[in-house]
């Protein structure tokens, strides 16, 4: 059985068996939790789940873009360079802070902090945001 057609058939198969899916996807009490009771959790869920997220410590990776009106994280380089706003993440971090490095616009990195998805950040495009950040630090390539 090709790739595809094993995605499409799982994709059919959590479609119709709602029981299913919510075995597939973890659970929030099931997650691993870091810093302090932040949860592991990609961009894509805080994005496309943001309630189940919201007032969470998250650990979240991305793209960064540190910038005056516009420090935000972003799931794609590409969508940095379009200011796809809806795969981003407004991160509330003040100019003064000292993890407020531009040098990290355009890096991957790993953010800590409070997720809400109610603050939908500057001018209220993006898709939530992080508050209370303890960390922003540039991940490396494996080699």
């Amino acid at each position: 059985m090709t790739t595809l057609v094993r995605a499409i058939v799982g994709a059919v198969v959590l479609a119709a068996c709602p029981e299913v899916a919510s075995q597939a996807l973890p659970q929030l009490s099931q997650r691993p939790v870091f810093h302090d009771g932040a949860l592991s959790v990609s961009l894509i869920e805080l994005i496309s789940r943001p309630n189940d997220f919201s007032g969470k410590r998250v650990i979240v990776k991305g793209v960064a873009n540190i910038e005056f009106e516009g420090t935000a994280l972003y799931l794609h380089s590409e969508d940095r360079v379009y200011t796809n706003y809806p795969n981003a993440l407004w991160l509330s971090l003040s100019r003064d802070s000292p993890l407020y490095k531009p040098s990290l616009t355009g890096k991957y990195v790993v953010v800590v902090g409070e997720f809400n998805a109610g603050w939908r950040g500057h001018n209220g495009v993006y898709s939530g945001t992080i508050t209370n950040i303890q960390e922003l630090t540039r991940l490396h390539q494996r080699r």
